[in-house]
């Protein structure tokens, strides 16, 4: 497997080709968000390849002299999935990105899940990421009304759950307009006294 770092035409590609089928309605962000970040400098992706076929794709936000990024969407795409590619691409991860302290992801909370499916799905994508190497923090957030829970990939140096805190304030601000963050993005340095 290879990664390749994405411009925004091939960006924009894998946005209407996958990723807009790969995530809930709720959290797919339009592509002129993407745009805007990515022309600001504080968005990036790659895509990862085995022979010339795309199977996974990541984006990221990275603010201006950050050492951690927050990893906005990632999927396998979905053929592939159930082959070990995630579990793969997330190791290349951390050779693609040897400057960065490590990745800050939010994960939906299972319990802010609908029904019994939704839950297992849920459960089952952080199974996932700790298999990974992804640690859970306490932290929380809710961001246009989905909550998620708060992990920690350490791809160089570990945080603790302050630090991670700090790094996801400030990924948020590189993201959102101050009216959004006021309004409609709310962090918790414990999701279990939110509230």
């Amino acid at each position: 497997m290879r990664a390749e770092l994405l411009d925004l035409a091939l960006m924009q590609d894998i946005y209407q080709t996958f990723l807009v089928h790969d995530f809930p309605a709720q959290e797919v962000k339009p592509f002129s968000a993407i745009a805007s970040m990515y022309q600001r400098g504080v968005y990036f992706g790659f895509a990862f390849f085995e022979q010339d076929e795309i199977v996974a794709y990541a984006f990221f936000v990275q603010p201006e002299n950050a050492q951690t990024v927050l990893l906005d969407y990632f999927a396998v795409v979905s053929d592939r999935r159930g082959q070990g590619i995630g579990t793969k691409a997330l190791q290349l991860m951390r050779e693609e990105l040897p400057f960065l302290d490590g990745i800050v992801l939010e994960s939906e909370d299972p319990e802010f899940s609908e029904n019994q499916a939704e839950l297992i799905k849920r459960n089952r994508r952080i199974a996932f990421y700790e298999r990974a190497g992804v640690r859970m923090t306490k932290l929380g957030a809710q961001v246009y009304g989905v909550d998620y829970v708060i992990m920690y990939f350490p791809l160089h140096t570990d945080r603790t759950d302050a630090g991670v805190f700090r790094d996801l304030k400030m990924i948020y601000s590189a993201m959102f307009p101050p009216e959004i963050l006021r309004t409609r993005i709310t962090t918790y340095r414990d999701r279990a006294k939110r509230g």
